[in-house]
């Protein structure tokens, strides 16, 4: 069930300017928000947790075409930043604290990698669950998530670079279906 609150979440965001994360609705959703902060800080949720760029581009082959509307300033906005084209939250490095996809809310990589890398929660515990890391040192945190980049690349390259391949000019089709996430379509073919 959680999955379609996610994709609720995107959709609220990017089709009619709401963030139900915001400070302003947490007021207003409290029970919402505390459901979403609980799952956030169990790593075996985060683990299969989507973004919302995935989400707003594989709603409307499932479910129809999203519609705009709204608040215009922050739809405006929160869709620049989903699809990458705000000029900042698709430039790498990632930053933790996004505008709209905080990536720190619950532990950000496997325990047993925060541990390694000897990364407290916010809790004051080494490598904790049910925490956010929010406070964590943002330079030991990018270190971090580039060595467990590294290695899920390194110990998957192969298919890694396939799916990257999708990002050329004559990737990102599907024969199945002309519509989707062209760049999170796992049957998309790679440009060769």
């Amino acid at each position: 069930y959680v999955s379609h609150v996610e994709r609720m979440l995107a959709s609220a965001a990017f089709w009619k300017g709401l963030d139900l994360r915001s400070d302003k609705y947490q007021q207003q959703f409290p029970a919402l928000n505390a459901w979403l902060d609980a799952f956030e800080k169990r790593e075996c949720y985060l683990a299969f947790k989507s973004d919302y760029y995935t989400h707003v581009k594989d709603i409307p082959p499932q479910y129809g075409p999203g519609y705009d509307g709204g608040f215009e300033d922050d739809r405006i906005s929160f869709q620049k930043n989903i699809s990458g084209k705000d000029g900042k939250s698709w430039t790498l490095p990632l930053s933790f604290d996004d505008d709209v996809q905080p990536l720190y809310r619950g532990p950000p990589l496997p325990l047993c990698a925060l541990e390694a890398a000897g990364i407290s929660g916010d809790n004051g515990e080494l490598a904790s669950e049910g925490t956010s890391y929010e406070k964590a040192e943002p330079e030991q945190m990018a270190e971090a998530c580039r060595q467990m980049a590294g290695w899920k690349i390194a110990s998957n390259g192969s298919a890694v670079a396939k799916f990257a391949a999708r990002g050329g000019p004559e990737g990102s089709r599907n024969p199945r279906k002309g519509f989707g996430a062209e760049l999170a379509d796992p049957y998309a073919q790679s440009d060769e």
